[in-house]
């Protein structure tokens, strides 16, 4: 495989709440998207089997996300794997791996996307395999529990997240 090609794609509709403090599915001008909070931080999983291709290189997820101020303060996001590796790791305990943060401005233009790029690495993933699933959990750092949090005055609302491998 090609540095940089894709590996997984997910959908906003395809984040999958957590017990509690989770992003809120909405709908933009038909599109929808999961809304983070601006004061509080909530999360969404998404679920994955990483490709027979995949070469065992760092993981770079690429996310999409708009938001309705134009401030260009940046969002702040966090982002952790959880590897299954097949007879050794209990579905029923969360395994998450190192966290690790991105960031990106909101565009000056309301309904514009804008990109944040977070790379974990393999090692920090827990050298996942070809073919083994795994969940990714997302979090807006709003309230600086992993990095001073962003500024942000308005939701965060992403649109997608891509995963390439680096």
């Amino acid at each position: 495989m090609a540095s940089g090609e894709s590996l997984a794609m997910w959908s906003a509709a395809a984040g999958i709440p957590p017990t509690t403090g989770y992003a809120t599915l909405d709908v933009r001008n038909e599109h929808v998207v999961l809304d983070f909070d601006k004061d509080t931080n909530e999360s969404a999983y998404f679920a994955g089997v990483l490709p027979r291709n995949y070469e065992g290189g760092d993981l770079v997820f690429r996310v999409e996300f708009m938001t309705s101020t134009t401030s260009g303060n940046g969002v702040v996001w966090a982002a952790t794997l959880e590897r299954h590796q097949p007879g050794v790791d209990d579905f029923d305990a969360n395994n998450f791996g190192t966290t690790v943060t991105g960031s990106a401005n909101e565009s000056t233009t309301s309904g514009v996307a804008s990109v944040a790029t977070l790379t974990i690495s393999a090692a920090q993933a827990g050298t996942p395999e070809p073919g083994e699933s795994f969940r990714l959990k997302l979090i807006r750092d709003a309230s600086g529990a992993f990095v001073g949090g962003d500024n942000c005055l308005s939701d965060a609302e992403l649109i997608s997240i891509e995963l390439r491998e680096a």
